[in-house]
């Protein structure tokens, strides 16, 4: 039977982008909804997008951003801004929002489906994925790797093709899977993208006809800078919306 699923990526508190992407989604009727993590970070609805996803996801995994909040590892290490923002989404964050990140997992299996946020080989190390050299590690066990996997973290829409001994990057927005090979889809960002498209970006995959399909969305930009402008958040990460990197 033919199912569809929404996939939604990197929200990164920006209710504004989330909020659209919802509403784009709706027209599919989606059997259910599954986010790759990276919840919080940079924007400045962090409550309200925890509460929005976790009404409507069916699977959400635990992003870099959902571990540096949860207390997961030590960030000390990262750029002045990040560090800022961290800090301040541990601050603004609900106890049992909190509580709710900490249970979240960097990957796992949904039905046949492989989630993660980074690269599956290492989800905890959270590498990104972004070229096909960076997905020829996966090769190792080609027999043993779901049909299709969805991942986050790069913030781009990505399409590879996994066969025996090679992997192949796929341009375009819309893809039909054959059954002898294997594939790797980056869904892009819902609140951050960074392909120089200020739109937010979902996937839609259906089974039974087995295609995924990059969809791109408009969204308020201006609310969300000035929510952003008016808190202590550095100015950066209202800037690079406009330009959408």
């Amino acid at each position: 039977m033919t199912k569809k699923i929404a996939i939604i990526t990197d929200i990164h508190a920006n209710l504004e982008a989330l909020t659209a992407v919802l509403k784009a989604i709706e027209p599919f009727r989606p059997d259910n909804i599954i986010c790759l993590g990276d919840i919080v970070g940079y924007g400045s609805s962090v409550n309200e997008c925890c509460e929005l996803i976790k009404k409507t996801c069916a699977a959400v995994l635990l992003g870099n951003h959902d571990a540096a909040i949860a207390g997961f590892y030590d960030y000390s290490a990262y750029a002045g801004p990040v560090r800022k923002v961290w800090d301040l989404h541990k601050k603004w964050i609900s106890e049992e929002n909190f509580e709710w990140l900490k249970s979240l997992k960097p990957a796992q299996m949904f039905q046949e489906i492989e989630l993660s946020h980074g690269s599956p080989l290492h989800p905890e190390a959270y590498e990104y994925l972004f070229t096909p050299d960076d997905i020829i590690p996966l090769l190792k066990n080609f027999e043993l790797r779901p049909f299709i996997t969805f991942v986050g973290h790069s913030h781009l829409n990505k399409s590879f093709v996994l066969e025996h001994n090679r992997v192949q990057e796929q341009s375009g927005f819309g893809f039909e899977l054959l059954e002898n090979k294997k594939y790797i889809f980056s869904v892009g960002s819902v609140g951050q993208p960074r392909d120089f498209d200020n739109r937010s970006s979902f996937a839609i995959y259906e089974t039974g006809e087995e295609t995924v399909v990059f969809y791109r969305v408009n969204y308020d930009i201006i609310s969300t800078q000035k929510k952003i402008l008016s808190t202590e958040t550095p100015p950066i990460f209202a800037q690079r919306l406009a330009v959408g990197f």
